[in-house]
């Protein structure tokens, strides 16, 4: 049988039975006592407490009636998720089922103005601003330009070629995504982009670096 984990400490069964019974999810309550949650679904079980199915959980220990109060005092689904260890999407689901009609966006927004939790500041004022700069899921470097992100890799080409041909691509020539200086870049169509199509743009940038070594060897020679 495989070993369960318990984070090195033993279990304080009585507390767990006492916390699961109170209304708390298995895992809320392996995060209070400090164990993952298999460990606490097994001293249920060996304990025969009956395991609430997820909706279940989400319905107890506070009716709907509660959630609507707290929402109409100006509280948000967020906030109301965070208190009760609810998840998000049930707040909703028992807000719509006792009637109430959620608030807009724009709604939601001044809520949290009120509140003290919505910052305002954006671009180079907001507390995590990093110059512009970031990289993308797929690793191509982004900047921001008027307020929008864009690849640097093709701001960098359309600056010094003009706007890029519908269906092409750019291509680094050295394989590094993050190196977008112009002599790295090789545009192309996509339908052509493979190994012997971009064999050209190697020779020719082979060439240049083979001059560029020439020049540096007369000038230090």
């Amino acid at each position: 049988m495989a070993r369960l984990p318990s984070h090195g400490k033993p279990v304080d069964v009585k507390k767990c039975l006492e916390l699961y019974n109170s209304g708390l999810s298995i895992n809320e309550v392996g995060r209070r006592l400090g164990h993952h949650h298999a460990v606490i679904k097994y001293h249920l079980v060996r304990h025969n407490i009956k395991i609430r199915s997820q909706r279940e959980s989400q319905r107890k220990p506070v009716s709907s009636e509660k959630i609507a109060q707290m929402y109409k005092s100006g509280i948000s689904a967020v906030e109301i998720a965070s208190e009760l260890n609810l998840t998000y999407q049930c707040i909703y689901d028992r807000l719509a089922e006792v009637g109430v009609k959620t608030r807009s966006r724009k709604e939601q927004i001044e809520v949290m103005k009120k509140r003290g939790r919505y910052n305002i500041s954006r671009g180079e004022n907001h507390k995590n601003w990093n110059g512009g700069i970031t990289v993308d899921t797929s690793g191509y470097r982004l900047i921001n330009i008027n307020g929008k992100y864009i690849r640097e890799h093709r701001y960098v080409w359309e600056n010094n070629n003009g706007p890029l041909p519908n269906s092409w691509i750019i291509h680094h020539l050295n394989g590094k995504k993050l190196d977008n200086c112009i002599e790295n870049l090789a545009a192309m169509p996509r339908k052509s982009h493979s190994p012997k199509s971009i064999i050209e743009p190697f020779r020719k940038r082979i060439f240049e670096l083979e001059q560029e070594i020439k020049k540096l060897k007369k000038r230090t020679g």
